[in-house]
């Protein structure tokens, strides 16, 4: 294929590491990168697994870590912030699949202890009567105001993992709770916070009054921020998108609605004003176009698996939901969730089964499945489900 990498500002991210050895193609957000570090600091966002909040991540961390970046030529080289920052990122899949809550203390004790040590966190384990999470808030008031940055990627992921135990669920949103009302209290040390989920399962538990940050999912002038739009494929990708014509035998205009069709049609904007296409299932089209037009968003989703089964005791025993346009308030859309209680048709559209497909009023917009692959990752769902509780197909 044509050698026409666009560095998506992914320097030091293990995802995108796979994706160069593969000559993947990348493209660039640097104008809203750099607009929500230098406006908005207090920042929350969800979107479905594959469309690249890891990578964002990974841009803020060297972003401020540096004050620049060094991304080959694109123009957030020339932007800089005031100084360089200390950086705090928190992946918490590290701390998943812990079957006791004293496990899960006590492994995600020693993570955030370790995420925070470089800095100069130290638990001292000696002192019996001071919880670890009271050391922790001790330690960050003594830090200088406005003085580090805190990155969290998929805060959620503790805590859909545990979904089929309630019990567990409810402790371990305690914990976290816990955590979370340390860092509000001691919020003035951040510089920067951006907090990045798939759902908003457990929202109102671990951050029940955290009101310090803005909530911009869907934000219509930050529905392009994950994802490619049509205009960015084309301008970005003009020699993968001349490969792509020549090895499948179509149009330009032919292949950009296949690929519509395919791997576009989301939006996560209150107005349904912008429209994009799935990240990583247009990188892996556009690396092998060869394979044609291939189901790619199931495969990183399958990951989730405790989240599918939970959305398929709830839902996929009847495939007509995903096919049929259904409507849903922003009220409902926007709402956060203290557990198994989330509104169905909210969690679809946060997981990428269903998406906005037109603004009906002031307080309604329209859902539908986005494209063609998602809509075969639900067929093979549904099937799963069916024979699994021994269901006729139809």
């Amino acid at each position: 294929m044509p050698n026409s990498i666009i560095k998506y500002c992914f320097a030091n991210c293990p995802e995108s590491c796979k994706f160069r050895k593969s000559n993947a193609i990348c493209g660039d957000k640097k104008a809203v990168i750099y607009a929500l570090c230098k406006g908005l600091t207090r920042i929350f966002i969800s979107r479905p697994q594959p469309f690249g909040k890891s990578y964002l991540i990974s841009v803020y961390k060297e972003f401020f870590e540096t004050g620049t970046c060094d991304y080959f030529g694109l123009d957030i080289d020339k932007r800089r912030i005031d100084r360089p920052y200390p950086v705090v990122r928190l992946d918490f899949s590290f701390c998943k699949h812990q079957k006791t809550i004293e496990n899960f203390r006590a492994v995600f004790n020693t993570f955030i202890t370790s995420a925070f040590s470089p800095l100069g966190f130290k638990f001292d384990p000696t002192h019996a009567s001071i919880r670890f999470i009271d050391q922790l808030k001790y330690w960050l008031n003594t830090l200088e105001p406005n003085s580090i940055v805190l990155l969290i990627d998929d805060y959620d992921v503790l805590l859909t993992t545990h979904l089929d135990d309630p019990e567990l669920f409810n402790q371990v949103s305690r914990v976290l709770g816990e955590f979370y009302a340390a860092i509000k209290e001691c919020e003035g040390c951040l510089r920067f916070l951006f907090i990045t989920g798939e759902t908003r399962i457990g929202f109102d538990g671990i951050f029940g009054g955290f009101n310090i940050f803005e909530d911009i999912t869907f934000d219509p002038d930050y529905g392009t921020l994950f994802g490619f739009t049509a205009d960015e494929i084309e301008s970005n990708f003009r020699d993968d998108l001349k490969n792509a014509e020549a090895v499948l035998n179509l149009s330009r205009k032919d292949l950009l609605n296949e690929m519509r069709r395919h791997y576009g049609g989301f939006s996560f904007d209150s107005e349904a004003e912008t429209h994009i296409f799935c990240l990583s299932s247009v990188l892996q089209f556009l690396s092998h176009p060869e394979k044609g037009f291939q189901p790619y968003w199931h495969a990183s989703e399958g990951e989730r698996s405790e989240l599918w089964n939970f959305i398929k005791s709830k839902a996929l025993s009847s495939p007509d939901i995903f096919k049929a346009r259904t409507s849903i308030t922003m009220d409902e859309l926007e709402g956060f969730s203290s557990g198994q209680n989330i509104s169905l048709k909210a969690l679809l559209v946060q997981t990428g089964c269903l998406t906005i497909k037109s603004k009906l009023n002031m307080a309604e917009v329209e859902l539908g499945c986005p494209n063609k692959e998602v809509e075969h990752f639900l067929e093979q769902l549904c099937a799963e489900e069916k024979l699994k509780r021994g269901s006729p197909m139809h």
